[in-house]
């Protein structure tokens, strides 16, 4: 089960036992023991079935002290709660009793095996949310919204959206846990007050114990830089609303010959789905968004995109490479900060500052939050979103659709994770079978 490093490397992170945060659960005595284990929580809302009016929330949660070969395997992707009804839950309310029954466990217990004592202890290592489910989480005004940012106080700015126009000071505007306790405080004591600097009021994440509101909830890769930041520039570049802008790409014989192109690449092992057509961008998924800047985009747009331009992508794609390869030099850290500067300094001068939205905005704290919890690729949703289209193959029951998805979730989790011989070629053949959709749906 266990890959925790006890000798982890203070100038290489390469996994979430790198991260300042899970160093300082280990000197403090709270992790560390073979027994003491934490947990990676994901919440987020689905449909379950198309035109639906129910919406789940399910609560996800990762043990990282599974080999990382394992971490993320369905099997080990623990259902901790649902909610399913026709609104959206007050999380406040619905997060209530998953915390107070993780208060009971935080607990380091001193147990004695033989002549053997060990600690014994669950935490809360982080959460892991989009931005649609992190403000309501954190009891915080939405990203789309003044103050909405959760790493800093930056208001950012309005139009018809909301933008965050590049400020050589945003150092100066950073959260702390200690400061967004402050704000609690003063928002208690005038009632009046809607909110300040961003913050509503107290959050059920401040129950957690030893939590950090702002640091813990973790900069998710998978919204924020495939569905949000890839989406938006190819969005600026192919979408005839920007045909008169100097670095639209969006013309019949352009898209023709990028399209001829990707339909003829032969694509590495890495990539487990072909690549998929520009022109068929509106379809494209978190993965097909992925591949495309770290596979597609460099040698389709050397050429065609003007020099300005592709060089500034460019540097988003070296941003990504470096803070999603398997081991990060502690060094590249800042390399990674002042590319992230430049990137967001260049979007607003190249674009315009109206299209510095949140997620972009967000590369400013990327290397923080790299040192605190570890490579991208620990934190994202990647895995969580599997399981939710685990949940929509599933048969749904009106009225009963909290249990129906728990006994179906642990019946399947039950089967996939069986040994057996694999000698016995009947038992192998049923339990493959049995992880087929025509299952999961009953």
């Amino acid at each position: 089960m266990k890959s925790r490093k006890k000798d982890s490397s203070p100038t290489i992170i390469s996994d979430i036992y790198d991260g300042t945060i899970y160093r300082k659960k280990i000197q403090e005595g709270k992790l560390g023991d073979i027994f003491q284990i934490s947990f990676s929580i994901n919440v987020d809302g689905i449909s379950p079935y198309e035109n639906s009016s129910w919406s789940i929330w399910p609560i996800w949660g990762i043990c990282n002290e599974f080999h990382v070969d394992d971490r993320y395997k369905q099997e080990n992707i623990f259902l901790l709660g649902m909610w399913a009804d026709t609104r959206e839950p007050t999380m406040n309310t619905y997060m209530n009793p998953f915390v107070k029954l993780w208060q009971q466990s935080y607990k380091n217990y001193n147990l004695s095996l033989g002549t053997v004592d060990i600690k014994v202890g669950t935490i809360i290592l982080n959460m892991i949310l989009d931005l649609k489910a992190k403000s309501p989480i954190q009891n915080m005004k939405q990203h789309n919204a003044y103050f909405g940012c959760s790493f800093c106080k930056q208001p950012g700015e309005h139009t018809d959206h909301h933008y965050f126009p590049y400020k050589k000071t945003w150092g100066n505007y950073l959260r702390t846990h200690m400061d967004h306790l402050e704000i609690i405080q003063q928002l208690t004591e005038d009632p009046s007050k809607e909110s300040i600097d961003g913050v509503k009021g107290w959050s059920v994440l401040l129950d957690i114990p030893d939590f950090d509101i702002i640091h813990c909830c973790v900069l998710e890769g998978m919204h924020c830089f495939w569905l949000n930041i890839t989406d938006q520039f190819c969005s600026l570049w192919f979408n005839s609303k920007y045909h008169s802008k100097s670095w639209y790409l969006g013309k019949r014989e352009v898209l023709e010959t990028m399209d001829n192109i990707i339909g003829n690449i032969q694509i590495p092992y890495e990539i487990t789905s072909n690549p998929k057509l520009i022109s068929k961008r509106k379809k494209w998924k978190a993965y097909d968004m992925r591949n495309w800047c770290f596979y597609f985009s460099i040698p389709l747009l050397s050429g065609t995109l003007s020099p300005n331009y592709f060089q500034h992508w460019v540097i988003f794609v070296k941003i990504m490479l470096l803070s999603n390869t398997s081991t990060i030099l502690k060094e590249n850290l800042i390399e990674i900060q002042l590319l992230c500067e430049k990137f967001v300094l260049h979007s607003g001068k190249l674009y315009g500052s109206e299209e510095i939205k949140i997620c972009i905005h967000q590369l400013l704290h990327l290397s923080s939050d790299l040192k605190m919890n570890g490579p991208i690729w620990t934190h994202n949703s990647f895995y969580f979103e599997n399981m939710g289209k685990l949940l929509k193959q599933m048969h749904f029951t009106t009225g009963k659709i909290s249990i129906d998805t728990v006994e179906q979730i642990n019946s399947y989790q039950k089967i996939i994770s069986k040994t057996f011989d694999s000698t016995n070629k009947d038992v192998n053949k049923l339990l493959s079978n049995l992880q087929g959709p025509q299952y999961v749906q009953r």
